[in-house]
């Protein structure tokens, strides 16, 4: 069985990840792999098949990435509102009530 998806507001789950600070990645991939945040976002420019991130709530309340948080930090970088995240079945319910959106639309500033 595949993890449920959920849409989020990005903004709200950058400030509970960013209020965590562990594996944080800031602007530009600070505190991460600015190369990892550029190879994302080649593929979203090339319009590549990109995994969504796999997010984590942990019991304590904080946001942890099990992949995809340079991803992630390329798609708020570039000014994305709301995007689909996959979770683990027994956070669905958390996940949407802190993070969740009616947005079902993820657009990136792109320059050309």
């Amino acid at each position: 069985m595949s993890d449920p998806v959920v849409w989020i507001d990005v903004a709200r789950l950058d400030e509970a990840w960013r209020g965590d600070g562990s594996y944080y990645v800031a602007f530009g991939g600070q505190g991460g792999s600015e190369e990892r945040v550029a190879r994302a976002g080649e593929r979203f420019v090339a319009g590549l098949e990109t995994w969504m991130p796999e997010v984590c709530l942990e019991a304590d309340g904080t946001v942890t990435f099990a992949d995809g948080r340079h991803r992630f930090a390329w798609c708020r970088d570039h000014g994305v509102a709301a995007m689909p995240i996959a979770v683990c079945r027994e956070c669905e319910d958390e996940a949407r009530q802190r993070f969740g959106t009616d947005s079902r639309v993820s657009q990136a500033g792109i320059p050309s």
